[in-house]
Order: C-alpha cells, then structure tokens, then sequence
C-alpha cells in the first residue's frame, strides 16, 4: 500500500501564510468544505486496531483505508500511514454496501480545507469547527524544508489526527467527550465571509496570486 507521511501544525496564522504561500511559489489546487463520515462495526473493531475506513465529500466523494506501519519515518515527529484511496461515484450506494458488510457512521466532521501544493509537499490551511491547523503531506525532506521555508517551525507540531485533537479540546474545556465535531450555520457564515475575502486577493488576476519562481531565501 501507498504510504501516507503527515505533520500537522497547530493554531497557525492562516492569514498571514495565505500570503506567504504564492509569494513562495506555491500554487493553490482547491478550497472545499469536508464532510467525512468515518466508519467502523458496532464493536469498533476499526478504532481498536488503529484504523481508518472514510467517506469524504468534497465536490466528489473519496473512500479511504488507513492502517498503521510499524515506528515512523526516521523516528521523526511526523505520521505515517498506510493508504489506499477510491473515487466513489453513488455515496448513497456506498454507504448501504458498508451496512450490509456490518458497517456504521461512527460519527462525522466536518473542515474547510484549502490545498496548496509546493514542490513534492502538499499543503493544507484546515479550519475545523475547534481550531485552526496546517498540514503538510509529503517526503519527509520536503515536509522539513516546508516548515522551515514558511515558518512553521515556530508552531506547535502534532501527530495526532483531527478526532484526538478535539478530544483533548473538549477534555481541555471540561467538556464531555464527543465524537462528532460539526460547524454551526453562523460558523459557516463567518467562514464563508473570510474565504470570499481571500478569494478575491488570491484570484488569478490578483497581482499576489501570479506564479513566481520559488527561491531559496525564506519569505517571513
């Protein structure tokens, strides 16, 4: 199976690296609002070996497995994963197939993902309903020459995936745990109101968003 090498960073100044991120020479591929319904049997047999079974919409649907490798890449602080990815034409079908195979919905959540790729590094600027990230997908050179060349070394670095993160926001605020983390309507309007703002600096007749060649100076 294809192997999946990520590292996430916390709290970002999603404004601030929007800017940074042409300027440097990256390109943007797509901005989308995430629905992802994670799957499991009603025992959990997925989340007890490690596992990731998803069905994410995007624009299109995306079916995924994820399992774990043994250790991690170097030993660095990045995850590693297994991965195999499917177009899903009928989410509906889908879905009805997995329940007669003894699948459920686990639970969803929910992201606005704005994919930017650099090099062999794909960049992702992710707002989530919790909290604010950035996740850098790629070889592990080019993950570490990212985060120095953006200047995202100065954040707080995590392995751990979405679920967990907002498990510790909700334990971190006394809050029961939940599986679910979904935006509310006014958070979609105020979401959408600063994406339309960023769209506009960063359109294609934008002096800011005109490729530039990357140079080996960094740009903060």
């Amino acid at each position: 199976m294809p192997l999946e090498i990520e590292r996430k960073y916390l709290h970002p100044d999603l404004t601030r690296l929007r800017q940074r991120l042409p300027l440097g020479g990256a390109m943007l591929k797509q901005r989308a609002w995430e629905e992802n319904l994670v799957l499991d049997t009603p025992a959990r047999i997925m989340r007890q070996t490690n596992m990731l079974l998803r069905l994410r919409h995007a624009g299109t649907t995306t079916l995924t497995l994820k399992k774990p490798v043994t250790g991690s890449a170097d030993g660095r602080n990045v995850k590693t994963m297994e991965e195999l990815e499917t177009m899903v034409a009928d989410k509906t079908a889908m879905l009805a197939i997995f329940k007669h195979l003894g699948f459920m919905i686990a639970f969803k959540y929910e992201k606005f993902r704005e994919t930017w790729q650099w090099k062999n590094c794909t960049i992702c600027l992710d707002i989530l309903p919790f909290m604010e990230a950035v996740e850098l997908e790629g070889d592990l050179g080019c993950i570490d020459e990212a985060e120095q060349y953006f200047g995202l070394n100065s954040l707080e670095a995590s392995t751990l995936t979405y679920h967990q993160l907002h498990q510790l926001h909700c334990q971190n605020l006394g809050l029961p745990p939940t599986d679910d983390f979904v935006f509310s309507p006014e958070q979609k309007a105020l979401i959408a109101t600063s994406i339309s703002s960023a769209e506009e600096k960063t359109s294609p007749s934008s002096q800011q968003y005109r490729e530039k060649p990357t140079t080996d100076k960094k740009i903060y």
